[in-house]
């Protein structure tokens, strides 16, 4: 029945134990510790297919939708038929598929959620009636908050954007903030007040936020798909009857590592109806986090869970024994003790180091070497600008994994533009019009050092086009007119301190632009998480440090634009990789390159964290035959905690 040839023992074993549970009058739980390149996802598809095969209703519930993806893929590939349609769900996939019914239009919701069709025919989600609810709802606290609530228009779609980031938060962290919760004591009060404050936000945010979530559900106003899961968490009941009415009697989740406070919080509604759960992940791949909030540990909350038993699969298939070394080596020092990591030993890994991974790169492009199987990887975007543009330097061809943006369509870039752009307006004559200038005006109008009022940026981004642009593959269409771009520029020119409207030259009035704005401090505020604010802003000095030479502003723009479209015209897919650990997840290369330097794995070695740890173990365990350290700038102490962790 499940007998796949590519199953090893230890696979099997597990299978046999999930299609076991099937049979089981009680309740029983089972959670699978994995290590990266084990086949975790393949276990869970051939016990998913041996259940269904025994007539035992199951679910299959990942994190993410390229997880959800990759299920299906593993599905067919092993058993030559496409996955059933609605077999995986993401958890706010399962959410939304519950709160809207199925396709008969049938409601599991008590409180009588939309179907899929009326949310197809728009049915909800009109921005304009969320707006007129929230206006009558600030229009009412500002009675007891004495107007400190703002309650413009712009005013209100940046509250809403503020509200639809706290339901993120309150997926990653606990205490949560739930609209229905009337009678909490004291201290559960005074926590989530604190929680609101830990976000950056104003005490009043607390009960906007609560009372206008409870308007939005009473009003059957679900949010979509993403955050679904939040929804459904404040109507558990209707994910019981959901799972009673699909006779669904094992749940299996894969990627649990990547479960959150929330997620597992509908995990125990589905224990709570009687569902046995088969929990499969890797605990050190846990490196989500949301602008710092204080990490949850699925398997810690797993161990509570009554007859749960453990199983592992220690045993790596990507990668040889080296790479499972430097694998097993991260893992002792976050879990000390645990079962050794190992590989397969007839798989040859290599280990290399160099001082300079751009000059290798470029050598072996020229040579013909192919590097179409080596993806660089590094802690935070920031980072991966940083590379990008040296790789620029030295005329190396690259593409982008998943998200990561290029450089030049970063903040940090686009800042400095925007600036060379104003300088150059001010003082000099005016760069040639280009429609990046344009996005680059939208990031510094948005700078606090401006002093720019809400009304004032509205007026500006609707005279650019930037609000009503027409939008073609979900790519904005801008059509400005380049004289209506130079008005802008005297607006914004107006509002500048006054230390920044006499005429400097060019590099001076650039450092001291980035220090009167506080520039520093504007990117560190929208950084997702506190290392990836500290890098963009080394990024954004290093950005600074390339524009300060001399030569006008404008020629230095017309440079840059020449040299990336270039770039772009040659770039090729069978080029070199790039990308974050976040986004590297779920992928796997031949040959793993990390550079070890500022803009690297440098401060995981030199100030190593638990998170810093299960960073570079994600980074590491990507790699299938090797990896390629960059060492640069002959730092010894550096050179030997490189070398403890990633051997000689």
């Amino acid at each position: 029945m499940f007998d796949i040839p590519e199953l090893s023992p230890a696979q099997q074993q597990i299978v046999s134990a999930i299609t076991a549970m099937g049979r089981h009058t009680w309740q029983q739980h089972l959670l699978i510790e994995a290590g990266a390149g084990t086949g975790k996802t393949t276990t869970v598809v051939a016990a998913r297919q041996a259940l269904v095969d025994s007539g035992v209703g199951v679910l299959a519930v990942t994190f993410s939708s390229a997880g959800r993806l990759r299920f299906a893929q593993v599905h067919q590939a092993h058993f030559g038929a496409e996955l059933p349609y609605k077999s995986v769900f993401t958890f706010d996939g399962l959410a939304f598929e519950v709160l809207c019914g199925a396709e008969d239009g049938r409601s599991f919701s008590g409180d009588g959620f939309f179907t899929q069709d009326e949310i197809r025919q728009n049915a909800v989600n009109d921005s304009d009636q969320l707006v007129e609810m929230l206006g009558e709802l600030v229009d009412e606290l500002n009675d007891v908050w004495e107007g400190q609530i703002p309650s413009r228009e712009m005013d209100l779609i940046a509250l809403l954007e503020l509200i639809s980031n706290t339901r993120i938060a309150n997926v990653f962290r606990d205490p949560r903030v739930y609209p229905d919760e009337d009678f909490l004591e004291e201290f559960q009060e005074r926590e989530r007040e604190d929680y609101i404050a830990s976000l950056d936000l104003p005490p009043w945010f607390y009960a906007l936020f609560t009372r206008f979530e409870r308007l939005r559900r009473e009003s059957r106003h679900l949010v979509g798909v993403d955050g679904a899961a939040y929804d459904l968490a404040g109507d558990p009941q209707a994910l019981v009857r959901y799972v009673r009415a699909k006779g669904i009697k094992v749940v299996v989740v894969d990627e649990f590592h990547d479960t959150k406070a929330l997620h597992f919080e509908l995990i125990k509604v589905l224990i709570s109806a009687g569902c046995r759960l088969v929990l499969m992940g890797d605990r050190h791949q846990d490196i989500f986090a949301w602008r710092g909030l204080r990490p949850f540990s699925a398997f810690e909350a797993a161990s509570q869970i009554a007859n749960m038993e453990t199983l592992t699969l220690p045993r790596s298939w990507r990668y040889g024994q080296r790479i499972a070394r430097i694998a097993d080596h991260i893992v002792q020092i976050l879990q000390p003790g645990t079962e050794k990591v190992t590989g397969a030993r007839a798989q040859a890994a290599k280990l290399h180091a160099t001082d300079d991974l751009v000059a290798w790169l470029a050598q072996s492009e020229q040579k013909g070497v192919p590097l179409a199987g080596h993806c660089a990887i590094l802690p935070t975007a920031a980072d991966c600008m940083a590379l990008q543009m040296r790789l620029l330097d030295a005329g190396v061809s690259y593409q982008l994994v998943q998200r990561v943006p290029y450089f030049f369509h970063g903040q940090e870039f686009r800042l400095i533009r925007a600036l060379a752009v104003l300088h150059s307006h001010l003082f000099g004559a005016a760069p040639a019009f280009h429609v990046n200038n344009l996005y680059a005006l939208d990031i510094l109008i948005d700078v606090p050092g401006l002093q720019l009022d809400r009304e004032v940026r509205a007026d500006l981004r609707r005279e650019l086009g930037l609000d009503g642009a027409t939008r073609l593959d979900g790519k904005r269409l801008l059509t400005a007119d380049p004289a209506i771009f130079g008005f802008a520029l005297d607006e914004v020119g107006k509002h500048m301190p006054s230390t920044l409207t006499s005429e400097q030259a060019w590099p001076q009035w650039l450092a001291h632009a980035i220090s009167t704005l506080h520039l520093h401090a504007f990117l560190h505020q929208r950084a997702q998480h506190p290392a990836a604010g500290r890098q963009s802003g080394l990024l954004l000095e290093e950005i600074q440090r390339r524009f300060c030479v001399d030569q006008s502003p404008a020629a230095q723009l017309q440079a840059w634009d020449t040299r990336i479209e270039r770039f772009m015209k040659r770039r090729a897919a069978s080029s070199l990789s790039l990308t974050s650990v976040l986004h590297a997840k779920g992928h796997e290369y031949e040959r793993v390159l990390l550079p070890v330097n500022a803009f690297g794995w440098q401060r995981h070695l030199q100030q190593p964290t638990a998170a810093g740890w299960r960073e570079l173990y994600v980074a590491v365990t990507r790699a299938q035959a090797g990896i390629m350290l960059e060492l640069a700038g002959g730092d010894e102490r550096l050179g030997e905690l490189a070398k403890a962790v990633f051997g000689g």
